[in-house]
């Protein structure tokens, strides 16, 4: 099956790991898929900044250096002796580009990105040995979804939309969800909003907790007022209609 949004990710590798160096291997091979575009328009941006900052390019990686770091990268291990020599064999002009596909084509890339992610989204898993108990369904969801190729907003819309209550964590431990994370956040609006803010808008806003951020524009209403969003999760009652908090 073609992943063209997996191709996309990850085709910057497959031009060398370092195509901004000679940007005309890209443009000598227009696609119709778009993949060389975006890659020329992304060579172009990061080669201004470059330029900008007197920056100069390493140069592109030799076959042994690329077919490593792209492993690596995308299945996370090395090549094994037989895809190596296959890959130094094959004397085509797009061979990077094929082991790139192949690879995020293959049970590997699940795996990694998975274990990835999960450490990313759940790190307090290494500690926590009710989150550790918890993590199974939540890499079965996170590689069932990776598996099918779901978008990056879809899986964290996924994520912040998934009905939440202290009773229904561990009653759905083994149904495949991603309840997990905010087990690991201990289902705490101010934990939440400091996760969330800084996995999925790149800011960390949990230094305006307790007073304004000291570096940045954020103030403590703001950090409050964007935790209150996760304060409004629906909570399932108990038996005897008390509210799980």
């Amino acid at each position: 099956m073609t992943s063209a949004s997996r191709v996309v990710s990850f085709f910057i590798m497959a031009v060398g790991l370092c195509p901004f160096a000679e940007p005309a291997i890209a443009q000598q091979q227009p696609s119709a898929d778009g993949v060389h575009e975006l890659a020329n328009r992304i060579d172009d941006l990061i080669a201004e900044k470059w330029s900008e900052n007197d920056v100069v390019s390493a140069s592109p990686s030799d076959d042994a250096e690329f077919l490593r770091r792209v492993w690596l990268d995308i299945a996370g291990k090395i090549p094994t002796a037989a895809d190596s020599q296959d890959f130094f064999a094959n004397q085509s002009q797009g061979k990077r580009r094929q082991v790139v596909d192949e690879l995020l084509n293959g049970p590997n890339y699940v795996v990694n990105s998975a274990n990835f992610w999960r450490a990313v989204l759940i790190p307090e898993a290494d500690t926590n040995f009710n989150v550790r108990f918890m993590l199974p369904a939540f890499e079965g969801w996170l590689r069932q979804r990776l598996d099918e190729d779901k978008a990056y907003d879809d899986l964290v819309s996924e994520i912040l939309t998934t009905p939440v209550s202290r009773s229904n964590a561990f009653r759905n431990r083994n149904a495949l969800n991603p309840i997990a994370f905010y087990e690991s956040k201990e289902i705490k609006p101010e934990n939440l909003a400091a996760a969330t803010s800084r996995m999925f808008l790149g800011i960390r806003l949990e230094c305006a907790q307790c007073h304004d951020h000291p570096f940045d524009t954020w103030t403590q209403n703001d950090f409050w007022g964007y935790a209150a969003f996760f304060a409004a999760m629906q909570r399932e009652p108990q038996r005897g209609g008390q509210w799980i908090s």
